[in-house]
């Protein structure tokens, strides 16, 4: 739904209290008002400017820490200076992540699914790095990489700190030809990888193990 008013707007100290699906904190303003901030962790006491009002919630971007939570990381991958937006929790520690992860199940299975009686336990442990087997990248005038946090320009990144091994040489130097936007998948078992190109494969150079296919051909 399309928010009543877009920000810039005030500046705004908050104390979030917990982790909403999509992972901003939520906090709420001396009204009542829920404030959804980006950036900050439950625990904390935050500046954050108002980017956008809707009738029952607004959302914020985090401009100072003012209380800091002893889950907050100094975030791993160097590009998140650079405004990458391809990782939403590298601020966050991973004991923190998955912790928070349990709790957001759980809430759904309450507030979704009617289930009182229940309980959510971890998974194994993953590896903080080289994980991830599918990645959506954007492909600019320069070379691929990912979307700006809260913007549409193009970060060019030559590493991808969470990228699968399988893809990570994708990432670093693929080629993309005339798409704009490319999904990338592998099989960590297999070793099998899969280039979806949006719109079109051509022009495309990629190793010939990689699969590649236009979404035109779809």
């Amino acid at each position: 739904r399309s928010p009543v008013v877009t920000g810039p707007g005030p500046v705004v100290r908050l104390a979030p209290t917990a982790i909403a699906t999509g992972g901003a904190a939520v906090a709420r303003q001396a009204g009542g008002r829920v404030v959804l901030v980006e950036g900050a962790l439950p625990g904390e006491t935050v500046d954050a400017v108002i980017t956008a009002e809707h009738r029952k919630y607004a959302r914020a971007r985090l401009t100072a820490v003012l209380e800091s939570s002893p889950d907050r990381v100094s975030p791993p991958c160097p590009h998140v200076a650079r405004g990458c937006g391809g990782c939403g929790w590298q601020h966050v520690s991973a004991d923190a992540q998955r912790r928070a992860k349990m709790s957001l199940v759980a809430e759904a299975l309450v507030r979704l699914g009617g289930e009182d009686q229940h309980r959510v336990e971890p998974g194994p442990p993953l590896p903080t790095e080289g994980y991830r087997t599918t990645l959506r990248i954007a492909v600019g005038p320069d070379g691929a990489g990912f979307h700006r946090y809260h913007g549409h320009d193009v970060v060019e990144v030559d590493t991808c700190l969470v990228a699968h091994p399988l893809l990570a040489d994708l990432v670093a130097s693929g080629g993309f030809g005339l798409a704009h936007e490319v999904t990338l998948r592998c099989g960590a078992g297999t070793g099998q990888r899969l280039a979806l190109l949006r719109s079109t494969a051509a022009g495309a150079a990629l190793p010939v193990s990689v699969l590649a296919v236009g979404e035109d051909e779809l």
